[in-house]
């Protein structure tokens, strides 16, 4: 991904989200879940003309978007005095992880998780709860079920069958001539149920409105 220049710093910046967790001990018998450790998601703007050290858990420097927010949340960008936003993955219960990679698109950034769910009795151990994150790079805020808009929608859908879902990756296809950017293993970003592997349109831009600029010169032609 190239550098984005920032005319009101004059900086280049690169946004990069990553969540933590533990891909390699998914089960409730392991220690995300035995001994509950609080994962979290994070999206830094990096300033590549920085060589400070950067604390991604100080919420002086970094906004906490662990409650919902909407459209209306104040966004992260370069000048607004923070260096990025995290938010905490238990709000859907204990030992809920990242366990892929995270891909941005179209304005928003698309993970997903994994949470350990006690067997019954008598029963095998379950695969685990398998969720697909889409939220706004900028504030956190859900996207799904608002496209073609890319905030106040919710922010994440259980993959059907549970498990560890692959990372979600986005490719651009020639459909009839007409290059479509598709994702695969993005959660089902119109709501309802997804699957790890389904395959989807995930940015469409919307049409633009465009009209004629004139420029009146004074003085002698």
């Amino acid at each position: 991904m190239s550098p984005a220049y920032d005319s009101s710093t004059g900086k280049f910046y690169v946004y990069l989200a990553l969540g933590t967790g533990d891909r390699e001990e998914p089960l409730e018998t392991q220690y995300p879940y035995t001994n509950p450790v609080l994962n979290r998601f994070y999206v830094f703007a990096d300033d590549l003309t920085s060589t400070a050290k950067a604390d991604l858990d100080n919420s002086t420097g970094m906004s906490d978007f662990t409650a919902t927010t909407s459209c209306a949340t104040s966004m992260v960008l370069p000048g607004s005095g923070k260096s990025g936003w995290f938010m905490d993955l238990d709000a859907h219960g204990r030992g809920e992880q990242t366990v892929t990679s995270a891909v941005i698109v179209g304005g928003f950034v698309a993970f997903s998780t994994n949470r350990a769910i006690p067997k019954s009795a008598n029963a095998c151990a379950p695969l685990g709860e398998a969720r697909g994150y889409a939220v706004n790079l900028l504030n956190a805020s859900g996207v799904i079920g608002a496209q073609p808009k890319t905030c106040g929608g919710d922010r994440s859908g259980l993959f059907a069958g549970g498990g560890l879902p692959p990372s979600p990756v986005v490719a651009d296809v020639d459909i009839d001539g007409q290059i479509i950017k598709i994702g695969i293993g993005v959660v089902n970003l119109q709501g309802g149920a997804s699957a790890g592997i389904q395959s989807e349109q995930v940015f469409n831009l919307p049409p633009q409105r465009r009209t004629r600029v004139y420029w009146r010169q004074e003085g002698d032609n």
